[in-house]
């Protein structure tokens, strides 16, 4: 991990520039309005608050070419955030893969080793460790899946271009441990890849946030189980 760290931090900006903006969205607002689709990449970074079931929800959104972030809730403190940066190598992306605890198979999604895939939503009853939704690696696919013993459990993903799968570095964070700092945020990008856990109201929390220059992760909770897992890559894609 130290050796792909350090590529990290030095490798030089090419396909995503500077500088990288910050959104959020919180149940009772309208919409947030982001960024174009035609030159921007948008990616969740963080979500809060109780999800009781299918009608808590927060997802990024493409509307007639612009990226909005959005939700639901019939509950409370429902919110989400979101980072948006500049991509050079601009191209429509396809349509978001969508995952649902009804299905019997996980989502296969893009090559591992030329892209890198994110959580653009999630939705459903968050009651405990066994409610998780998750993109992982397997057999140089990205895979989105995951599990509940609740109802109406879903994710939502996309992929981008990376290049160079060895500027990947995964970082993790639960429940009771300190803020996780991850790489720099002027020579990579973090995007979120997991949520676990009881969200059972605002003390609930998973989020990647940018302090004195790095990434962290972080979260909060007075539930049980609740982690998140992030993926940083090199902003030379």
């Amino acid at each position: 991990m130290k050796n792909a760290l350090a590529l990290l931090v030095m490798a030089p900006l090419a396909a995503f520039a500077w500088p990288l903006a910050e959104y959020t969205w919180q149940q009772g607002l309208q919409p947030s309005f982001m960024e174009s689709e035609a030159n921007s990449i948008c990616y969740l970074t963080g979500v809060s608050g109780k999800f009781r079931g299918a009608g808590e929800s927060v997802k990024i959104e493409r509307l007639n070419g612009y990226y909005y972030l959005n939700g639901s809730s019939h509950q409370e403190g429902i919110q989400a955030w979101a980072m948006c940066i500049e991509n050079q190598e601009s191209g429509t992306l396809g349509a978001d893969y969508t995952w649902n605890q009804m299905m019997q198979l996980p989502i296969i999604m893009k090559d591992s080793r030329s892209n890198t895939c994110y959580l653009t939503g999630l939705s459903g009853k968050f009651m405990g460790g066994g409610e998780m939704v998750e993109i992982t690696n397997s057999g140089n696919l990205w895979i989105l899946s995951g599990i509940s013993s609740q109802t109406g459990v879903s994710a939502n993903a996309n992929c981008i271009s990376s290049k160079d799968s060895n500027l990947h570095v995964t970082f993790e964070w639960s429940q009771g441990q300190a803020p996780v700092t991850m790489t720099n945020t002027q020579t990579s990008i973090c995007v979120l890849q997991k949520v676990r856990g009881a969200f059972s109201g605002g003390a609930e929390s998973v989020r990647i946030t940018q302090q004195n220059g790095k990434y962290v992760l972080s979260g909060s909770s007075n539930q049980h189980g609740v982690s998140a897992k992030a993926l940083c890559i090199s902003r030379n894609g």
